[in-house]
């Protein structure tokens, strides 16, 4: 049985105004997806800016923090070198090996008196001692004595052998730490009864001088 026309009209007009709400509302949902796409499109530039912009950051972080490294390393290498002549100055001479094994050998059995005159200064009594402590090793007796030194002050240390440049204790000296060092004449001559070989401990050169090359007694 068919519909009367009432029912058919009333359908037709109610899909009538169903279609128009679907066009109204695909038209709105176009508008929408439209809008939204573009806002959505705004905040991904924006977030991709904030992003770009803290990488930015990041990278001046980065490079003042490596800036403030090299400044520490320079000031590190500076401290550095500026603590290398102190520390010169400061840490005492020692008489090590090979040196001291080789005095020791130079002069076993040499069964004599040596004297060993050493400044009133701390690091040089340090390095009398190992000349001191070498000597007794070598079968030496051995006679400790000091002075106070300058002025004029003297630098490094020297010896003399009463025998002359020849003498045993000479040759030694001056095949271990070479010529210069040797004095021609006694130090301190009057100031002990007896003439014996001789190593004098100045106070500590002060500079490049070392107790090589420039082992003849340096006065300022």
């Amino acid at each position: 049985m068919w519909p009367s026309r009432d029912v058919t009209s009333l359908i037709y007009d109610w899909a009538n105004v169903a279609l128009i709400a679907s066009l109204a509302i695909g038209v709105v949902a176009t508008v929408l997806v439209v809008w939204t796409a573009k806002r959505n499109d705004a905040y991904l530039r924006k977030d991709l800016a904030s992003a770009n912009e803290r990488t930015a950051n990041v990278e001046r972080e980065t490079e003042g923090v490596r800036r403030d490294n090299l400044k520490l390393q320079a000031d590190v290498e500076r401290e550095r070198a500026e603590r290398l002549p102190l520390a010169a100055k400061v840490d005492p001479r020692r008489l090590l090996d090979p040196g001291r094994s080789q005095l020791v050998r130079a002069l076993e059995g040499h069964k004599r008196s040596v004297r060993v005159v050493t400044a009133s200064d701390m690091e040089a009594e340090i390095f009398a001692r190992d000349f001191v402590t070498a000597l007794k090793h070598a079968g030496c007796s051995v006679d400790v004595q000091s002075f106070a030194p300058g002025p004029p002050l003297s630098y490094g240390f020297a010896y003399f052998d009463p025998a002359g440049e020849n003498g045993t204790f000479a040759k030694a000296m001056v095949g271990i730490f070479g010529p210069a060092g040797l004095l021609p004449s006694e130090p301190f001559a009057g100031q002990s009864s007896k003439t014996l070989p001789t190593i004098v401990v100045y106070l500590k050169p002060v500079g490049s001088v070392v107790n090589i090359e420039p082992l003849k007694t340096e006065r300022q």
